[in-house]
């Protein structure tokens, strides 16, 4: 039964792209689009408790041969994280368009191509996740970024549209870099001489030593460039506070969430190969470096940061930094952080964009400092921002407080005193300005309602009765979806269901595995 199952995680989405496409009502799509996400949550979920079975091996294929698709945990893992992620936008999606629709700002025909590109998108993914051939793992990346384009530039606004344009350059470009370094790998193949050789992970990842270590050094430089760009590690983060703040709520989240974790999926099976010619410490200086930059740039925007997107479009720079971070340390302690931070990031950060994306619909604003009273006008959003901000920013009990920590464990085992402390003084700055904002949001004193209109309110009676008004704009899906990430991302800090920690533990033991 799993022998197959892939071909079904990366092959139907585009099926339910195509009668997305066909049907005209909006409800009828929306609620289609909701069931079709939960099938494919439900077969990522099987294929994540099954793939013992499986093992890490490459999988077979009635119509593509054998060899084109490998999957072990890691893949089961990433997997059921793009579904998971992936299902509760469509949830929210569905009375968050219905909200634009409302609004005048899409028209009926752009729900259906909404949700054309997102079952797309998720195809393409998956695609990256299973593909066993490292050039088309490569042509995966690139076609998430062509999708996913599409989608930053949905409204089809003048600022829409800059944004998408430069998400498509930017990543293009860096992405060609990262061919340039495939292009590398495959001349050292040819150059050892190795009999049977081929771009398949799953040949390379056991072939130990068999590449010229100069050439391996470029290879892989070119590829971090490539690939850290997509993923927004800084210097090379610049399209990212664009089109994250430019995007529709629940597609922020998707980026945020699981394509920059898709762009870090592949640059780990890249330098797992890698290193088997470099040796650990020349990558780890390499992911030290770019992460703690990465944090450094955070910090000052999220600190001077005046809208809610940004602010948050933000953050995810410095968690991708601490990921990277961590990388750098090394060791399973340190890959077991990436994947536990990897996981926690992407369900708060989803809740973080969603939330974002309903008071933007309340407020008609993307500015903080128009955004104030929310604890006394709409509790719901107010709990859900000010409580799921600290947990992205670290507080326990919510699981990026263990993640974080494990970081700085780590990193002090391995000896790296300096960036252990660089990490830690970051981390304390960002949180101090990040609770600048959630404070203001949250407890901060309302002067302007926005009704039909933003009008100036002469006494608190009247002011109260506006903003309560508004809060018809936030639909029970939109609660329902933040109320779930709002549980996962507290729960999942004390509790892991056991087959994501098993899946966590064996990628991390086949990572370290040395070659064969």
């Amino acid at each position: 039964m799993y022998e197959n199952i892939h071909l079904y995680l990366i092959f139907l989405p585009v099926a339910f792209a195509l009668i997305t496409k066909a049907i005209r009502r909006c409800v009828i799509v929306e609620y289609f689009s909701m069931a079709a996400s939960f099938v494919l949550l439900a077969i990522s979920y099987m294929f994540l408790t099954g793939v013992w079975t499986l093992a890490s091996k490459t999988l077979k294929s009635p119509i593509f041969g054998d060899g084109l698709f490998y999957a072990d945990h890691l893949s089961a893992f990433m997997a059921f994280l793009i579904s998971l992620i992936f299902f509760i936008t469509s949830i929210y999606s569905g009375d968050y368009l219905e909200s634009e629709l409302k609004r005048r700002v899409i028209s009926e025909r752009k729900v259906s191509d909404y949700y054309f590109r997102g079952f797309l998108f998720v195809s393409a993914m998956m695609l990256v996740v299973f593909i066993n051939n490292i050039g088309l793992m490569w042509a995966s990346v690139e076609a998430t970024t062509l999708v996913s384009a599409l989608l930053v530039g949905f409204y089809n606004t003048r600022e829409s549209a800059e944004a998408a344009w430069k998400y498509l350059i930017i990543c293009t470009v860096a992405i060609a870099l990262s061919l340039f370094g495939i292009v590398l790998l495959n001349y050292a193949i040819i150059s050892s001489k190795v009999p049977g050789l081929s771009l398949d992970y799953s040949l390379l990842s056991t072939a130990g030593k068999f590449a010229d270590l100069s050439i391996m050094k470029f290879s892989f430089v070119f590829v971090l460039i490539g690939y850290g760009t997509k993923a927004g590690l800084a210097p090379m983060h610049t399209w990212l506070p664009d089109a994250y703040s430019q995007s529709p709520a629940p597609v922020s989240a998707m980026l945020s969430g699981v394509l920059s974790a898709c762009s870090t999926y592949s640059l780990i099976r890249f330098e797992h190969i890698a290193r088997l010619s470099t040796g650990q410490n020349f990558a780890s200086d390499y992911f030290i470096v770019f992460g703690l930059l990465s944090l450094f740039v955070a910090f000052p925007f999220i600190v001077l940061q005046n809208d809610i997107k940004r602010l948050v479009a933000y953050s995810s720079i410095e968690h991708t930094g601490i990921i990277y971070l961590a990388l750098g340390f090394g060791g399973p302690f340190g890959l077991i952080a990436v994947f536990y931070h990897t996981f926690y990031h992407a369900v708060l950060k989803s809740l973080m964009f969603l939330t974002a994306g309903s008071i933007i619909s309340v407020y008609k604003t993307n500015e903080i400092t128009k955004i104030k009273g929310l604890f006394e006008h709409h509790k719901f959003l107010a709990v859900a921002v000010f409580i799921g901000g600290l947990g992205l920013c670290g507080m326990p009990p919510f699981g990026i407080f263990f993640s974080e920590l494990m970081v700085l464990f780590v990193g002090l085992t391995a000896k790296k005193y300096l960036a252990a402390a660089l990490y830690l003084i970051c981390l304390s700055l960002i949180f101090i300005g990040f609770l600048n904002h959630l404070s203001k949001m949250t407890f901060g004193h309302y002067a302007k309602c926005h009704a039909e209109e933003a009008f100036e309110c002469e006494n608190c009676s009247r002011a109260t009765a506006g903003c309560r008004a508004l809060d018809v704009n936030v639909g029970f899906k939109m609660k329902l979806a933040i109320a779930i990430l709002f549980v996962i991302s507290a729960v999942s800090g004390i509790y892991m269901i056991s087959a994501l920690k098993e899946a966590m533990a064996q990628a991390v033991a086949l990572l370290m595995t040395p070659g064969l």
